[in-house]
Protein backbone atom coordinates (compact mmCIF):
# COMPACT_ATOMS: atom_id res chain seq x y z
CA UNK A 1 0.00 0.00 0.00
CA UNK A 2 1.55 3.31 -1.08
CA UNK A 3 1.49 6.58 1.63
CA UNK A 4 1.94 9.53 1.00
CA UNK A 5 2.46 11.38 4.19
CA UNK A 6 2.66 14.87 5.17
CA UNK A 7 3.17 16.42 8.94
CA UNK A 8 0.75 17.91 10.83
CA UNK A 9 0.00 18.88 14.44
CA UNK A 10 -3.39 18.51 16.01
CA UNK A 11 -3.60 20.72 19.45
CA UNK A 12 -4.07 18.59 22.57
CA UNK A 13 -5.74 19.90 26.04
CA UNK A 14 -6.56 17.10 27.83
CA UNK A 15 -2.95 14.62 27.88
CA UNK A 16 0.61 15.87 28.70
CA UNK A 17 2.42 15.01 25.73
CA UNK A 18 2.19 17.06 22.51
CA UNK A 19 3.17 14.19 19.36
CA UNK A 20 3.24 15.50 15.85
CA UNK A 21 0.93 13.43 13.54
CA UNK A 22 0.70 12.51 9.82
CA UNK A 23 -2.18 13.15 7.25
CA UNK A 24 -2.91 9.93 4.71
CA UNK A 25 -2.91 11.97 1.59
CA UNK A 26 -3.43 8.28 -0.78
CA UNK A 27 -3.86 5.34 -0.26
CA UNK A 28 -5.33 2.79 -1.74
CA UNK A 29 -7.83 -0.35 -0.35
CA UNK A 30 -6.42 -3.32 1.23
CA UNK A 31 -8.77 -6.19 1.38
CA UNK A 32 -6.89 -9.06 3.68
CA UNK A 33 -7.47 -12.91 2.69
CA UNK A 34 -5.03 -13.73 5.84
CA UNK A 35 -4.64 -12.54 9.43
CA UNK A 36 -2.44 -9.82 10.56
CA UNK A 37 -1.72 -10.89 13.97
CA UNK A 38 -3.02 -13.24 16.33
CA UNK A 39 -4.09 -12.60 20.22
CA UNK A 40 -4.26 -15.86 23.12
CA UNK A 41 -8.06 -14.46 22.97
CA UNK A 42 -11.15 -15.85 21.17
CA UNK A 43 -12.77 -12.73 18.90
CA UNK A 44 -10.71 -10.71 20.30
CA UNK A 45 -11.96 -7.61 17.88
CA UNK A 46 -15.74 -8.50 19.17
CA UNK A 47 -19.43 -9.15 17.91
CA UNK A 48 -21.13 -6.52 19.62
CA UNK A 49 -19.61 -3.32 18.02
CA UNK A 50 -17.18 -2.15 20.90
CA UNK A 51 -14.84 0.82 19.79
CA UNK A 52 -11.30 -0.68 20.43
CA UNK A 53 -9.36 1.31 17.73
CA UNK A 54 -8.01 4.26 17.17
CA UNK A 55 -6.13 6.66 14.68
CA UNK A 56 -3.11 8.69 16.78
CA UNK A 57 0.27 9.96 16.40
CA UNK A 58 0.40 9.03 12.31
CA UNK A 59 -0.71 5.26 12.69
CA UNK A 60 -4.09 3.00 14.16
CA UNK A 61 -4.02 1.65 17.16
CA UNK A 62 -5.84 -1.41 19.15
CA UNK A 63 -6.70 -2.07 22.58
CA UNK A 64 -7.38 -5.87 22.69
CA UNK A 65 -8.36 -8.55 24.84
CA UNK A 66 -4.77 -11.10 26.21
CA UNK A 67 -6.88 -13.95 27.20
CA UNK A 68 -6.33 -14.52 30.75
CA UNK A 69 -3.53 -11.57 31.29
CA UNK A 70 -5.33 -8.61 30.70
CA UNK A 71 -5.49 -6.99 27.71
CA UNK A 72 -2.47 -5.59 24.95
CA UNK A 73 -2.35 -2.47 23.25
CA UNK A 74 -1.12 -3.42 19.38
CA UNK A 75 0.36 -0.54 16.85
CA UNK A 76 0.40 -0.45 12.96
CA UNK A 77 3.26 -0.47 11.76
CA UNK A 78 2.97 -0.79 8.15
CA UNK A 79 1.04 -2.63 6.00
CA UNK A 80 -0.54 -5.79 7.10
CA UNK A 81 2.13 -5.06 10.30
CA UNK A 82 1.28 -5.22 13.53
CA UNK A 83 3.42 -4.53 16.84
CA UNK A 84 2.15 -5.60 20.46
CA UNK A 85 3.01 -2.64 23.07
CA UNK A 86 5.03 -5.07 25.23
CA UNK A 87 5.83 -2.16 27.48
CA UNK A 88 2.27 -1.64 28.48
CA UNK A 89 1.39 -5.41 29.38
CA UNK A 90 2.47 -4.50 33.04
CA UNK A 91 0.17 -1.91 33.76
CA UNK A 92 -2.44 -4.00 31.82
CA UNK A 93 -1.94 -7.10 33.04
CA UNK A 94 -4.60 -6.99 36.27
CA UNK A 95 -7.37 -5.33 35.04
CA UNK A 96 -10.47 -7.05 33.07
CA UNK A 97 -9.82 -7.84 29.20
CA UNK A 98 -12.76 -6.32 27.25
CA UNK A 99 -12.48 -2.63 25.95
CA UNK A 100 -14.48 -0.15 24.54
CA UNK A 101 -12.52 3.24 23.93
CA UNK A 102 -12.95 6.92 24.00
CA UNK A 103 -10.10 9.35 21.71
CA UNK A 104 -9.77 12.27 21.62
CA UNK A 105 -7.11 14.98 21.10
CA UNK A 106 -4.57 11.72 22.13
CA UNK A 107 -6.16 11.05 24.91
CA UNK A 108 -7.47 7.27 25.29
CA UNK A 109 -9.99 6.47 28.11
CA UNK A 110 -10.79 2.62 28.17
CA UNK A 111 -13.35 0.79 30.14
CA UNK A 112 -12.65 -2.59 30.72
CA UNK A 113 -14.77 -5.53 31.76
CA UNK A 114 -14.91 -9.06 32.75
CA UNK A 115 -16.48 -11.10 34.33
CA UNK A 116 -18.30 -8.84 36.84
CA UNK A 117 -15.51 -6.53 37.46
CA UNK A 118 -15.33 -3.40 35.90
CA UNK A 119 -12.49 -0.99 35.50
CA UNK A 120 -11.47 2.57 33.78
CA UNK A 121 -7.66 3.64 32.78
CA UNK A 122 -6.26 6.43 30.70
CA UNK A 123 -3.31 6.67 27.89
CA UNK A 124 -1.63 9.24 26.97
CA UNK A 125 1.23 9.75 24.55
CA UNK A 126 5.01 8.92 25.82
CA UNK A 127 8.15 10.05 23.62
CA UNK A 128 10.41 7.33 25.43
CA UNK A 129 8.53 4.52 24.35
CA UNK A 130 7.17 6.42 20.57
CA UNK A 131 3.76 4.88 22.16
CA UNK A 132 1.44 5.37 25.40
CA UNK A 133 1.98 5.24 29.04
CA UNK A 134 -0.53 5.27 31.33
CA UNK A 135 -1.15 8.06 33.11
CA UNK A 136 -3.88 7.63 36.12
CA UNK A 137 -4.37 4.75 38.72
CA UNK A 138 -6.56 2.54 37.46
CA UNK A 139 -10.87 2.70 38.69
CA UNK A 140 -12.34 -0.95 39.45
CA UNK A 141 -15.67 -1.33 40.49
CA UNK A 142 -18.51 -4.51 40.91
CA UNK A 143 -20.67 -4.55 38.15
CA UNK A 144 -23.48 -5.79 40.72
CA UNK A 145 -23.71 -8.95 38.21
CA UNK A 146 -22.02 -10.60 35.34
CA UNK A 147 -20.89 -8.03 33.26
CA UNK A 148 -21.32 -8.90 29.31
CA UNK A 149 -20.97 -5.10 27.92
CA UNK A 150 -19.73 -1.64 28.45
CA UNK A 151 -19.40 1.46 26.73
CA UNK A 152 -18.21 4.79 27.68
CA UNK A 153 -18.53 8.08 26.66
CA UNK A 154 -18.00 11.96 28.43
CA UNK A 155 -20.15 14.93 28.39
CA UNK A 156 -19.28 18.75 28.15
CA UNK A 157 -18.08 18.88 32.12
CA UNK A 158 -15.30 15.95 30.96
CA UNK A 159 -17.21 13.44 33.40
CA UNK A 160 -17.50 10.45 31.94
CA UNK A 161 -19.79 7.75 31.74
CA UNK A 162 -19.50 4.20 32.12
CA UNK A 163 -22.92 2.11 31.12
CA UNK A 164 -22.83 -2.06 30.99
CA UNK A 165 -25.20 -4.48 31.25
CA UNK A 166 -25.32 -7.20 34.17
CA UNK A 167 -27.19 -9.77 35.12
CA UNK A 168 -29.01 -9.41 38.28
CA UNK A 169 -31.99 -11.43 40.15
CA UNK A 170 -34.63 -9.70 38.53
CA UNK A 171 -33.08 -10.15 34.93
CA UNK A 172 -30.67 -8.33 33.07
CA UNK A 173 -30.09 -4.61 33.51
CA UNK A 174 -28.56 -1.78 32.30
CA UNK A 175 -26.59 0.29 34.90
CA UNK A 176 -24.49 3.72 34.51
CA UNK A 177 -21.88 5.34 36.39
CA UNK A 178 -20.26 8.96 36.29
CA UNK A 179 -16.25 9.42 36.95
CA UNK A 180 -15.49 12.85 37.38
CA UNK A 181 -11.97 14.40 39.02
CA UNK A 182 -9.66 13.42 36.21
CA UNK A 183 -11.09 9.93 36.50
CA UNK A 184 -10.51 9.74 40.56
CA UNK A 185 -13.57 10.54 41.49
CA UNK A 186 -16.63 7.31 40.86
CA UNK A 187 -20.19 8.40 41.86
CA UNK A 188 -23.25 6.57 42.14
CA UNK A 189 -24.54 3.43 40.37
CA UNK A 190 -27.90 4.29 38.48
CA UNK A 191 -29.94 1.64 36.99
CA UNK A 192 -31.90 2.93 34.11
CA UNK A 193 -33.57 -0.07 32.88
CA UNK A 194 -34.05 -3.83 33.23
CA UNK A 195 -35.84 -6.71 31.35
CA UNK A 196 -32.63 -6.24 28.70
CA UNK A 197 -33.24 -8.12 25.16
CA UNK A 198 -29.62 -9.59 24.71
CA UNK A 199 -26.72 -9.11 26.41
CA UNK A 200 -24.60 -6.61 23.67
CA UNK A 201 -27.95 -4.28 23.06
CA UNK A 202 -26.78 -1.32 25.24
CA UNK A 203 -24.66 2.23 24.14
CA UNK A 204 -24.07 5.35 25.45
CA UNK A 205 -22.85 8.61 23.59
CA UNK A 206 -22.46 12.66 23.75
CA UNK A 207 -25.59 14.25 22.45
CA UNK A 208 -25.50 17.93 22.71
CA UNK A 209 -23.66 18.85 26.41
CA UNK A 210 -25.02 15.55 27.84
CA UNK A 211 -25.33 11.90 27.29
CA UNK A 212 -27.82 9.74 25.85
CA UNK A 213 -27.93 6.02 26.55
CA UNK A 214 -29.88 3.44 24.29
CA UNK A 215 -30.54 0.21 25.39
CA UNK A 216 -33.24 -2.82 24.16
CA UNK A 217 -36.13 -4.48 26.03
CA UNK A 218 -38.27 -7.43 24.91
CA UNK A 219 -40.36 -5.34 21.57
CA UNK A 220 -38.63 -2.44 21.52
CA UNK A 221 -35.49 0.30 21.82
CA UNK A 222 -35.20 2.83 25.04
CA UNK A 223 -33.74 6.13 25.23
CA UNK A 224 -32.66 7.81 28.63
CA UNK A 225 -30.73 11.14 28.47
CA UNK A 226 -28.27 13.20 31.55
CA UNK A 227 -28.53 16.87 31.32
CA UNK A 228 -24.60 18.14 32.13
CA UNK A 229 -26.69 20.39 34.31
CA UNK A 230 -28.05 17.45 36.77
CA UNK A 231 -27.12 15.55 39.57
CA UNK A 232 -25.11 12.18 38.22
CA UNK A 233 -28.17 10.37 39.59
CA UNK A 234 -31.12 11.70 37.69
CA UNK A 235 -31.75 10.86 34.48
CA UNK A 236 -34.74 11.50 32.24
CA UNK A 237 -36.83 9.15 30.81
CA UNK A 238 -37.06 6.28 29.16
CA UNK A 239 -38.12 7.21 26.46
CA UNK A 240 -39.43 4.83 23.33
CA UNK A 241 -37.64 5.02 20.37
CA UNK A 242 -38.86 2.16 18.75
CA UNK A 243 -41.80 -0.10 19.44
CA UNK A 244 -42.18 -3.39 16.93
CA UNK A 245 -43.81 -6.60 18.09
CA UNK A 246 -41.52 -9.52 17.92
CA UNK A 247 -38.12 -7.75 18.32
CA UNK A 248 -35.61 -9.11 20.11
CA UNK A 249 -32.29 -6.82 20.65
CA UNK A 250 -29.08 -8.38 19.45
CA UNK A 251 -26.79 -5.74 18.82
CA UNK A 252 -26.85 -1.95 18.65
CA UNK A 253 -24.19 0.40 17.32
CA UNK A 254 -24.90 4.46 18.18
CA UNK A 255 -22.97 7.13 16.10
CA UNK A 256 -23.41 11.00 15.94
CA UNK A 257 -22.73 12.03 12.03
CA UNK A 258 -19.88 14.55 11.24
CA UNK A 259 -21.32 18.04 11.88
CA UNK A 260 -24.53 19.31 9.44
CA UNK A 261 -25.44 16.39 8.09
CA UNK A 262 -28.88 16.69 7.24
CA UNK A 263 -29.36 17.69 10.55
CA UNK A 264 -28.99 14.40 12.07
CA UNK A 265 -27.87 14.20 15.08
CA UNK A 266 -27.62 10.13 15.82
CA UNK A 267 -27.86 6.59 14.71
CA UNK A 268 -28.67 3.73 16.26
CA UNK A 269 -28.30 0.25 13.48
CA UNK A 270 -29.81 -2.41 15.56
CA UNK A 271 -30.67 -6.06 14.49
CA UNK A 272 -33.81 -8.18 15.96
CA UNK A 273 -31.82 -11.72 16.76
CA UNK A 274 -30.43 -12.52 13.81
CA UNK A 275 -32.42 -12.22 11.15
CA UNK A 276 -33.66 -9.00 10.79
CA UNK A 277 -31.44 -5.33 11.00
CA UNK A 278 -33.17 -1.76 11.49
CA UNK A 279 -31.95 2.07 11.85
CA UNK A 280 -33.08 4.03 13.63
CA UNK A 281 -32.38 8.31 13.11
CA UNK A 282 -32.75 10.92 15.35
CA UNK A 283 -32.83 14.44 13.45
CA UNK A 284 -34.42 16.57 16.57
CA UNK A 285 -34.14 15.95 20.51
CA UNK A 286 -36.14 12.79 20.51
CA UNK A 287 -37.49 13.16 17.05
CA UNK A 288 -37.24 9.51 15.77
CA UNK A 289 -37.44 7.54 12.18
CA UNK A 290 -36.98 4.31 10.90
CA UNK A 291 -35.26 3.11 8.47
CA UNK A 292 -35.95 0.08 6.66
CA UNK A 293 -32.90 -2.35 5.86
CA UNK A 294 -34.06 -5.38 4.47
CA UNK A 295 -32.48 -6.80 1.55
CA UNK A 296 -29.20 -6.63 2.45
CA UNK A 297 -26.60 -9.20 1.10
CA UNK A 298 -26.00 -12.23 3.13
CA UNK A 299 -28.27 -14.32 5.63
CA UNK A 300 -28.60 -13.60 9.27
CA UNK A 301 -26.73 -9.63 9.12
CA UNK A 302 -25.76 -9.02 12.76
CA UNK A 303 -23.21 -6.28 13.99
CA UNK A 304 -24.49 -2.91 11.29
CA UNK A 305 -22.81 0.34 11.92
CA UNK A 306 -22.97 3.56 10.31
CA UNK A 307 -19.67 5.30 8.78
CA UNK A 308 -19.41 8.33 7.25
CA UNK A 309 -16.47 8.43 4.50
CA UNK A 310 -15.41 11.58 2.54
CA UNK A 311 -19.06 12.51 4.27
CA UNK A 312 -21.07 9.87 2.45
CA UNK A 313 -22.62 7.25 4.55
CA UNK A 314 -21.55 3.57 4.12
CA UNK A 315 -24.08 0.72 6.38
CA UNK A 316 -20.62 -1.95 7.79
CA UNK A 317 -22.59 -5.40 8.51
CA UNK A 318 -21.37 -8.79 8.71
CA UNK A 319 -23.56 -11.99 7.59
CA UNK A 320 -23.63 -15.55 8.66
CA UNK A 321 -22.65 -17.71 5.51
CA UNK A 322 -22.89 -22.01 5.22
CA UNK A 323 -20.82 -23.62 7.20
CA UNK A 324 -20.43 -20.84 9.97
CA UNK A 325 -18.31 -18.59 7.13
CA UNK A 326 -19.00 -15.01 7.80
CA UNK A 327 -17.97 -12.47 5.78
CA UNK A 328 -18.19 -8.28 5.88
CA UNK A 329 -19.65 -6.60 3.88
CA UNK A 330 -20.42 -2.24 2.74
CA UNK A 331 -23.62 -0.38 1.39
CA UNK A 332 -24.33 3.21 0.56
CA UNK A 333 -26.63 4.92 2.41
CA UNK A 334 -28.56 8.03 0.90
CA UNK A 335 -27.45 11.06 1.98
CA UNK A 336 -30.42 12.78 3.57
CA UNK A 337 -32.79 9.85 4.74
CA UNK A 338 -29.55 7.19 4.89
CA UNK A 339 -31.79 4.89 2.93
CA UNK A 340 -30.04 1.90 1.03
CA UNK A 341 -28.70 3.51 -2.15
CA UNK A 342 -26.47 0.81 -3.69
CA UNK A 343 -25.66 -2.78 -4.07
CA UNK A 344 -23.91 -4.45 -1.05
CA UNK A 345 -19.74 -4.79 -2.04
CA UNK A 346 -17.81 -7.82 -0.26
CA UNK A 347 -15.39 -6.60 2.24
CA UNK A 348 -13.71 -9.39 3.97
CA UNK A 349 -14.53 -13.42 3.84
CA UNK A 350 -15.94 -15.94 4.07
CA UNK A 351 -13.77 -16.27 7.18
CA UNK A 352 -14.58 -19.64 8.88
CA UNK A 353 -16.50 -18.05 12.45
CA UNK A 354 -15.75 -14.42 11.35
CA UNK A 355 -16.50 -11.49 14.00
CA UNK A 356 -18.43 -8.70 13.47
CA UNK A 357 -16.58 -5.56 12.43
CA UNK A 358 -14.74 -3.74 15.02
CA UNK A 359 -14.62 0.11 13.74
CA UNK A 360 -13.82 3.43 15.38
CA UNK A 361 -16.03 6.25 16.45
CA UNK A 362 -14.57 8.71 14.74
CA UNK A 363 -11.30 9.53 11.90
CA UNK A 364 -9.85 12.46 10.78
CA UNK A 365 -10.46 13.89 7.62
CA UNK A 366 -8.16 12.40 4.39
CA UNK A 367 -7.59 9.09 6.59
CA UNK A 368 -8.42 6.23 4.94
CA UNK A 369 -11.18 4.13 7.51
CA UNK A 370 -9.85 0.72 9.34
CA UNK A 371 -11.77 -2.11 9.41
CA UNK A 372 -11.01 -4.72 11.74
CA UNK A 373 -12.49 -8.50 12.40
CA UNK A 374 -11.41 -11.83 14.16
CA UNK A 375 -11.96 -15.29 14.61
CA UNK A 376 -12.19 -18.00 17.61
CA UNK A 377 -8.59 -18.67 17.03
CA UNK A 378 -7.75 -15.03 17.70
CA UNK A 379 -6.90 -14.75 14.17
CA UNK A 380 -7.72 -10.26 13.59
CA UNK A 381 -8.03 -9.36 9.79
CA UNK A 382 -7.93 -5.81 8.27
CA UNK A 383 -9.41 -3.65 5.83
CA UNK A 384 -9.66 -0.28 4.90
CA UNK A 385 -11.75 1.70 2.86
CA UNK A 386 -10.94 3.91 0.19
CA UNK A 387 -12.93 7.03 -0.55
Amino acid sequence: MKLSLRPFRIPFARALLHAPVFAVLSFSTLLAADPVFNTPASWPTGNNAANRTWYAQGTWWAWLPAGGTGSRVWKRTGEGQWEAQSYLDKALRDLPGHADIWCENFLVVAVLTDGSTLAVTALAPDSASGGYRQIINPLSWDGEGKVSNARISMDINNTFWALWAADGPDGRRVLVKGIRGSLSAPGQTVTLGSGLAGSDACSILRLNAGVISIWAESGRLLASRHSSKAPDTTWYGPDVVLERSGFAGGTLSLRVPPAMTNGMRLTAAYTSGNSVAGLVLMRRELEWSLVDLTGLSGHGVFAPAVVWQDKKPLLIYASVGAGGSNALWSVPLKGDTLEISGQSSLLLGPVDGLSGPCLPKSIPPDTPLLVLASDSSGNVYEVFLSH
